[in-house]
């Protein structure tokens, strides 16, 4: 259920009970009513009229949640239209029809029918029910309202409980990485060679790596900067040129930073998932391309699947990750895509911002 579906839920109605009492305090009240102003002593009776003006008040009542209901707001226009017109004919059938089949008349039979009279009575007749449905109205618009704010806010609880989650799966994901692993085991084997400039450049990158997740998970960020996520790829590059070699990366790049944005960490899922599962080296090059574009940014990453790999079994998460932290964007349109051919595991990552 998405969140323009929660918002709207079916009215919760009115206890039995309470409708129950409410209608035998209508009902008691019109019988004194008449009793007080016209002596009329027939209980039974009154009930009847009672009883025809509270089906009516249910009939409104109904046209009501209709009117509310999007999807069946038409339906309710049309019965409200069609109720509307027909009033004037009810209250003749009720009157001259109905309630004297019960021996009960609401007009003198000995006086002659006056249609402007009619209309007259039947105005003032219908006054108090409009009141009713007017006052219901006002009631159901203000349960329907704060039914409305309850489901947005669950919705947004759900979201950010959703969002809390995937961002520690993904953060783990990247702090128990291939690169993070394979880093720190190629600064055990330099150390017991002679001390060079790579000890220092692997630590560096690392720190900066595990600075960057460290800040991801302790915020509540939902997106960044594009720029800033190649911060950390360039790292992640730059250890691994250390180890494979310059000729084993070729980077490409298109067009200038326009304030483009990504979620956090996926482009350095990408980066690591290419890392874990593919063959690098001069002969098979990762290739990273990247457009910027006004609106506009694409990532491709292509890498040769390695050959040690038994299946492609457990490929999955880290890409399951990327397209739930992209689900989360706002403002953005994003589509992930993988190909496999003769050889080569590529993903591409466009996003089309709304400007």
């Amino acid at each position: 259920m998405n969140l323009n579906e929660m918002t709207h839920r079916e009215y919760r109605p009115i206890s039995i009970r309470s409708q129950v009492l409410l209608i035998g305090a209508y009902a008691l009240l019109s019988y004194l009513a008449n009793l007080l102003r016209h002596g009329n002593t027939d209980f039974f009776k009154s009930m009847a009229v009672s009883a025809c003006v509270i089906a009516f008040f249910y009939l409104l009542a109904y046209i009501v949640r209709l009117l509310f209901n999007p999807v069946k707001r038409k339906i309710g226009l049309m019965l409200g239209g069609f109720v509307f017109i027909l009033f004037p004919t009810l209250i003749y059938l009720i009157v001259y029809v109905l309630l004297p089949l019960f021996n009960y008349y609401l007009y003198k039979p000995h006086v002659a029918f006056s249609w402007s009279q009619f209309f007259g009575n039947t105005l003032f007749a219908g006054f108090s029910i409009f009141l009713a449905i007017g006052l219901y109205t006002a009631f159901y618009s203000r349960q329907l309202k704060q039914q409305r704010i309850i489901d947005l806010e669950h919705a947004e609880a759900l979201r950010v409980r959703k969002f809390e989650q995937m961002k520690q799966e993904q953060t783990l994901s990247v702090m128990q990485s291939h690169h993070i692993k394979e880093s720190l085991h190629a600064i055990v084997c330099r150390a017991e060679e002679l001390q060079d400039t790579l000890i220092p450049l692997l630590i560096t990158n690392l720190s900066g790596v595990l600075e960057y997740s460290v800040d991801l998970m302790r915020g509540t960020v939902g997106k960044i900067s594009v720029e800033r996520e190649l911060s950390t790829v360039n790292k992640m590059i730059e250890s691994a040129q250390a180890r494979y070699g310059a000729s084993a990366f070729r980077i490409t790049r298109q067009g200038k930073d326009t304030g483009q944005f990504i979620a956090p960490l996926a482009l350095v899922t990408l980066v690591e998932n290419a890392f874990t599962h593919g063959e690098i080296n001069s002969e098979h090059p990762l290739r990273i391309d990247l457009v910027f574009e006004s609106g506009f940014f694409s990532f491709t990453i292509t890498n040769k699947i390695s050959s040690q790999l038994p299946s492609a079994q457990g490929w999955g998460r880290g890409t399951a990750l990327v397209q739930e932290s992209l689900s989360m964007l706002t403002d953005a349109v994003c589509s992930l895509s993988r190909q496999e051919q003769q050889g080569l595991y590529t993903v591409c990552l466009t996003i089309t911002y709304d400007l």
